[in-house]
């Protein structure tokens, strides 16, 4: 019985998404250092720094996000447009994509989340130039 319900407790947290599901050591850190900035003096602009495209980076080779929900992506990352000031503001239909945009003024890297009824079906990753 014993076994049963430890079963049952592990297929729960992995079809909820409990916070254990979504971590890894070192997420909390890296979830605070993709807003990391700096300021580009010629066009006033905060762009993302470097540890913040390497906090994304992480991220997103050790969260699985397809299958989750838009609340839940919007849960771990906040909305795109807080990473930099070249972030996407988030669009309210459910569908639409969020694109995480972490550019250093000079390059850098954008991820997309493609949604299917409000669920992750597919990341993209894109190099800037």
């Amino acid at each position: 019985m014993r076994i049963t319900l430890s079963l049952l407790g592990l297929v729960f947290a992995q079809l909820t998404y409990g916070a254990d599901a979504l971590t890894y050591e070192g997420y909390e850190r890296d979830r605070v250092l993709i807003r990391s900035t700096y300021r580009l003096v010629e066009s006033k602009i905060n762009a993302s720094s470097g540890e913040a495209g390497q906090a994304a980076q992480r991220i997103f080779k050790n969260i699985r996000f397809v299958g989750l929900t838009r609340q839940q992506v919007l849960g771990i990352l906040g909305d795109p447009k807080t990473i930099s000031d070249y972030g996407i503001a988030a669009d309210g239909a459910a569908d639409s994509p969020l694109t995480y945009r972490f550019d250093s003024g000079f390059g850098g890297w954008e991820y997309t989340l493609r949604f299917a009824k409000g669920v992750v079906t597919q990341v993209d990753e894109r190099g800037l130039n």
